[in-house]
């Protein structure tokens, strides 16, 4: 996670499970070294804080950041966060005078329900997302997503959905004050663009992190808020279990010993991510347990190449 020193200091680190007392948010405490917090003096827009590890977005709340000395020129973000009901407009996720991250609403044309991010000069198309139903909370599972911002370029990657580079465009974000659930510019006394979902984890570097960084705060995120339960697999040789609930993809199990692989309903424990070197191997003694998902057996033949 963030606290591990060898991660280095984020700029920002919000954490639902860690945001105080159930009811209305006034504060997010940032956990970070700089104390950016989020916050939101007007008690009709705060969100609500559920005491379950997430704050809720009506759809008319949102938190202004304390951005402070905080550069934008480049970055690392990770965010979770569960969609709730689509409507016609955009929603925000993160807006910023350098940067608005957002959901496309039903009416934004060939781009509609998909994520967008836009710089000065730059324009990421991702992924199209799942909504939930309106008026009832979020049935969708949680999306972890990191954005990257180097001299060169940005990219999105969306857990499952790929990788998706920005081009270059004339565009260029609207001057807005830092903020968390909906766009707020600098001219005007109201927000806009509000997202309707529940926000689980943001974390932000004011700097690009290497790949192993990276990938060492994806594996944190999902383990911790897709119900994907990993251990010891990434730098040890002791026994691996690994547990995917409903629609959680791409879980990767190794390890020297004896291993579970237990799927759940959708799950792929396997992703097309996986190879198989020579001395790798699944045990005769291995238990899988495809939780009545038969093809499981058969991805992972597939994916060492058995079949």
């Amino acid at each position: 996670s963030p606290a591990d020193g060898w991660l280095g200091k984020p700029a920002v680190w919000l954490d639902a499970e860690r945001a105080g007392v159930s009811g209305p948010v006034s504060e997010w405490s940032d956990l970070a070294l700089y104390r950016r917090d989020g916050y939101q003096p007007y008690a009709d827009s705060q969100p609500e804080n559920d005491r379950g590890g997430r704050i809720k977005f009506s759809g008319k709340d949102y938190l202004f950041l304390d951005d402070g000395d905080l550069s934008m020129e480049r970055f690392t973000l990770f965010m979770v966060y569960e969609n709730g009901a689509e409507n016609r407009y955009d929603q925000t996720l993160f807006s910023s005078p350098d940067l608005q991250l957002s959901l496309g609403g039903r009416d934004s044309g060939a781009y509609s329900r998909s994520i967008r991010v836009i710089q000065n000069g730059r324009r990421v198309y991702g992924p199209v997302v799942r909504s939930g139903v309106e008026g009832e909370r979020p049935d969708t599972p949680s999306q972890q997503l990191l954005l990257t911002s180097g001299a060169e370029r940005t990219s999105l990657r969306v857990q499952g959905q790929g990788l998706f580079v920005s081009h270059q465009t004339t565009d260029s974000p609207l001057s807005t004050f830092m903020s968390l659930g909906a766009e707020r510019a600098l001219s005007s006394d109201h927000a806009n663009k509000f997202f309707q979902g529940n926000m689980r984890e943001f974390i932000l570097y004011d700097r690009v992190l290497t790949p192993e960084n990276r990938g060492a705060l994806e594996d944190y995120q999902l383990a911790r808020w897709q119900d994907l339960r990993i251990w010891n697999y990434r730098h040890n040789t002791l026994p691996v279990i690994v547990t995917g609930s409903d629609d959680v993809r791409n879980s990767i199990a190794g390890g020297a010993a004896d291993d579970e692989l237990t799927g759940g309903h959708h799950a792929d424990i396997l992703g097309n991510g996986g190879t198989s070197r020579p001395g790798n191997s699944v045990h005769n003694q291995a238990r899988l347990d495809p939780n009545n998902d038969h093809r499981m057996l058969g991805t992972v033949m597939r994916a060492l190449g058995w079949v």
